[in-house]
């Protein structure tokens, strides 16, 4: 096993751990507790999509560290850019969630590693353009297969109308949070 796996197989040995109870409840095992908190018994709706983005990530890190050593919201901009190219600066800042001067350094260095491409808006110079390039286009070919492979992993026994049902609830925590 190579050095990366066990760093990653020592990260998910990191986790917290958790049961379903005999009422059909997601619980901290073995008397683990927040803080001590005794009221911190179970783990919240966020507790647990925060630990699966974080999963995700270090998923998608460990798998695509050779093509790429990228941090996460630059993988996010080029995601975004992999399904509209050409959209502005600010757009992929609001996209990704980080203000346009960090998505700025973001851009710079996604450009200087032959990720992208940036260009100035033919009808109004006051915009920048970003664009994909080959190896941007490759990488996000590369990540959609892992991803893809870790969807099936992480939904794997469920019935169709279960995937459904988990995106409804998840969309509906987004917006909850989006919208107030």
């Amino acid at each position: 096993m190579t050095k990366e796996m066990l760093d990653y197989e020592e990260r998910k040995r990191r986790r917290p751990p958790l049961t379903i109870n005999e009422k059909g409840e997601v619980v901290f095992a073995d008397g683990f507790k927040i803080r001590k908190d005794p009221i911190a018994h179970k783990p919240t709706p966020l507790m647990l999509c925060n630990e699966v983005a974080k999963i995700f990530g270090a998923f998608l890190r460990e798998n695509t560290r050779e093509e790429c050593s990228l941090q996460g919201s630059y993988r996010e901009i080029l995601f975004h850019l992999a399904r509209k190219d050409g959209r502005t600066q600010l757009e992929l800042a609001n996209l990704v969630h980080i203000t346009p001067p960090t998505a700025s350094v973001a851009l710079q260095k996604l450009e200087d590693e032959g990720y992208i491409l940036r260009r100035s808006d033919k009808d109004d110079k006051r915009k920048t353009r970003v664009y994909l390039t080959e190896k941007g286009k490759n990488f996000d070919e590369k990540s959609k297969s892992i991803i893809r492979g870790l969807n099936n992993l992480a939904t794997k026994g469920f019935t169709e109308e279960e995937i459904n049902t988990l995106c409804v609830l998840l969309y509906r925590v987004r917006e909850n949070i989006a919208n107030d």
